[in-house]
């Protein structure tokens, strides 16, 4: 078969799936069969506990457990040593993935159990974000609130995972730093403030100061992060303060334009 051909063969068999599937059809059918395999996983933990039970029985004691299974099994002794691993963790659940369940592995306990408990299928990027969210509200003020209702059993993980998404998706992204395009922006609004504001300094001054103080009634949060824009407002006004005096010399003068604290 020469190139051509095959590359015939390989569109014809591309066809062929377009038509009797979709792109939603594939997914669902792999997350079935990952699902699956988490279920044979079950089955396997199940007969090493059974194995394990038999092994104490039998010798009185769990030393050379892993190595005499492993070899009767024919798996590798560090397979062997993973899989008991994990059946001694405790929480076995029949729908997740074997990757998805070594992913839980390394929650806190408490997570893991409420995880396993819930009966709900979950992806390994699932408890990987489950895991991500539950460190993350620990410490960070920004979500003292959500942790707090956590805490209070009010919301379950998931919950949690949902809201820290939506309050991240409002925050608003700071770009990596660089003063000189920083400063760019300052002058590109300046421009548009001049040439296009025909209100009055009061009024726009009005809305800067709303626009600082945002949300800042709403909760300990909202004020939280109402003070750090006016921190960061005032940080940038004492650059802005140095700079005036040189600009006004400069409409009438033109120094060299040097600032002097």
């Amino acid at each position: 078969m020469d190139d051509d051909e095959y590359l015939n063969k390989l569109v014809g068999k591309a066809s062929e799936d377009v038509v009797k599937y979709g792109w939603y059809d594939c997914v669902d059918g792999f997350k079935q069969a990952d699902v699956d395999m988490g279920s044979a996983f079950h089955r396997k933990l199940e007969w090493m506990n059974k194995a394990a039970n038999i092994y104490l029985s039998d010798n009185n004691k769990m030393a050379g457990f892993v190595g005499k299974f492993a070899e009767d099994c024919e798996i590798s002794y560090d397979y062997g040593k993973q899989l008991n691993r994990v059946r001694k963790v405790g929480c076995n659940p029949q729908n997740f993935s074997s990757d998805a369940f070594k992913a839980l592995l390394s929650a806190p306990e408490e997570l893991r159990e409420e995880i396993v408990s819930s009966g709900k299928p979950m992806t390994v990027a699932e408890v990987k974000e489950a895991k991500e969210v539950h460190n993350e509200i620990q410490d960070a003020p920004e979500f003292k609130d959500i942790k707090q209702s956590y805490e209070d059993k009010e919301l379950d993980i998931f919950d949690v995972v949902d809201q820290v998404k939506t309050r991240k998706a409002s925050m608003p992204v700071v770009p990596s730093y660089n003063i000189n395009e920083a400063m760019g922006a300052i002058k590109g609004i300046a421009q548009m403030y001049g040439q296009q504001y025909s209100g009055t300094t009061r009024d726009a001054a009005q809305v800067l100061l709303d626009k600082i103080m945002e949300e800042h009634d709403t909760d300990d949060i909202g004020l939280s992060i109402a003070r750090d824009y006016a921190k960061w407002f005032l940080s940038l006004k004492s650059v802005i303060d140095l700079v005036g005096p040189e600009l006004e010399d400069f409409l009438s003068d033109k120094p060299n334009l040097i600032v002097v604290n």
